[in-house]
C-alpha cells in the first residue's frame, strides 16, 4: 500500500501513502508538503479495475487531466488553472453520470463540492486542479485497464467456441 494513491475521508483530499506506524497510516498531499497520520477507518482504497462502468468516459477526459498535470505553478497563470479546472469540472461532472463506484463518485463530489475562491492563494487554486485531474487521471486508466479486461475475455470466449465447433 506504500506509494499508493488513497482518499482521506476526514480531510477529503486524496494523499499518497508514505508509511505506516501501528495501525495508522501516514499520508502525504499529491503535490507535496507536510504528511499527517489517519485512522485506518479514514483512508479509502480507490476503486479496483472492473468496478466502472460498461461505457467509458468522454475521450478528452484523459488528455485534459494530463495537459493539467504537465502545468507547473511558477509558469502557469491563474487563468490557466481557471480554464483547466473548468475543464476538468466538466469531466469530473460526466464521470458522476457515467455510473461509477459509490466511492468514486463520493471523492469526485468533494472535490466539486470545495472549489477554492478566488480570494484563496493560487497555490490552493493549483492544488485543486490537480487533486481534480489525478482522480480523473487514475480512474480513466483503470476504467481502460478492465475495459481491456472485458475485451480479452470476449475474445476468449469467442475463440473457445470456435474451437468447441
Amino acid at each position: 500500500m506504500i506509494g499508493e494513491l488513497v482518499w482521506d475521508a476526514r480531510r477529503e483530499v486524496l494523499a499518497i501513502v508514505t508509511g505506516r506506524l501501528g495501525r495508522y497510516w501516514w499520508l502525504r498531499p499529491l503535490g507535496g508538503g507536510r504528511e499527517w497520520n489517519a485512522g485506518p477507518d479514514e483512508v479509502r482504497s480507490l476503486p479496483d479495475p472492473g468496478t466502472y462502468a460498461k461505457e467509458p468516459a468522454t475521450a478528452p477526459a484523459l488528455p485534459v487531466a494530463e495537459d493539467a498535470l504537465a502545468c507547473r505553478l511558477g509558469t502557469t497563470t491563474r487563468e490557466d488553472i481557471a480554464h483547466y479546472t473548468r475543464l476538468l469540472r466538466e469531466q469530473a461532472e460526466a464521470l458522476l453520470g457515467a455510473g461509477v463506484p459509490e466511492e468514486t463518485a463520493d471523492m469526485a463530489r468533494a472535490l466539486l463540492d470545495s472549489p477554492p475562491s478566488r480570494e484563496e492563494p493560487a497555490f490552493a487554486a493549483y492544488a485543486h486542479m490537480q487533486d481534480l485531474a489525478r482522480l480523473l487521471r487514475h480512474h480513466l486508466r483503470r476504467e481502460g485497464e478492465a475495459s481491456t479486461a472485458r475485451c480479452e475475455a470476449a475474445r476468449s470466449e469467442v475463440a473457445r467456441c470456435e474451437a468447441a465447433s
